[in-house]
């Protein structure tokens, strides 16, 4: 009797230790590949006429050598050019801290990413794991062709003379947000934020619609209680929509993993965007 109750702890425990493999070689290889393409549809009745059904693709946080090989980052850039966007945003890291890339790498990566061709512009700011090696970083975006707004703006015209104002903030502490050239203050701005919860901290400034990334979706996602990991910076805010006083405020999950390389019920997505006004 004794040697059968060892004998079912035994094969219980060799079951347990199998499902947690299984689950472990799911969230590790499988679930950090693949693509998801999440659509959004929004209506802002104060985007001026002449942006009225533009398109806008948004990335973030490829953590490039963790779980994101050059294969994966050219899947991404042909998907990203088979979905024609206007404009492309990308709101911060690119790079691991813990991953040290080579000049061959560096060429490779930027090479990949100048074949974005969005209609118009693609814009970038940094991310907290891309300051340890920024010049890299700048260097790597504005050669591939991305404007690179760190706590600066510009103005982006399309399909007439009333332009809109896009807006990268990188630093909490650097929240100027306003725009003035030749007297032009557009009535519609957008603003790249890179972690999520620095939108409480423009409370005071009129924010028509923002994005962010940073948070990873939560990494490891459990059925009713969302993401549970919660990064520094991306406590509040970590996925999907939200609406924040008068802001439109959307969240990417992003594509790569940091710290642990897993991903749970979360597989690496990017974010496209029709905006109307009407």
């Amino acid at each position: 009797m004794k040697e059968k109750r060892k004998f079912k702890f035994k094969s219980i425990i060799f079951i347990i230790i199998i499902i947690f493999a299984l689950l472990f070689v799911w969230a590790r290889y499988i679930n950090t590949k693949g693509l998801n393409i999440k659509e959004y549809a929004i209506t802002n009745e104060k985007l001026p006429n002449n942006f009225h059904g533009l398109k806008i693709i948004h990335f973030s946080d490829i953590h490039f050598g963790q779980t994101t090989n050059f294969n994966d980052l050219e899947k991404i850039v042909k998907k990203i050019n088979e979905l024609k966007p206007d404009v492309v945003f990308f709101t911060g890291d690119l790079f691991n801290n813990n991953i040290k890339l080579t000049n061959e790498d560096l060429k490779k990566i930027t090479k990949e990413l100048k074949k974005i061709k969005p209609a118009l512009y693609k814009y970038a700011i940094s991310g907290d794991a891309d300051l340890k090696n920024y010049n890299e970083y700048k260097t790597t975006l504005e050669d591939a062709d991305f404007i690179l707004l760190n706590n600066s703006n510009e103005l982006l015209y399309y399909k007439g003379t009333e332009p809109i104002k896009i807006v990268g903030l990188t630093d909490s502490k650097e929240l100027d947000i306003s725009f003035k050239e030749e007297n032009i203050e557009p009535s519609f701005s957008i603003v790249l934020i890179h972690e999520s919860d620095n939108i409480d901290n423009l409370s005071s400034y009129r924010v028509d619609m923002a994005f962010a990334g940073h948070s990873l979706g939560g990494q490891i996602k459990v059925p009713f209680l969302g993401g549970i990991i919660k990064k520094e910076g991306s406590e509040k805010y970590i996925d999907g929509y939200y609406k924040v006083n008068d802001t439109d405020y959307y969240v990417s999950s992003g594509i790569g993993t940091e710290n642990l390389k897993l991903r749970v019920f979360n597989k690496p997505s990017i974010n496209l965007y029709r905006i109307y006004n009407k």
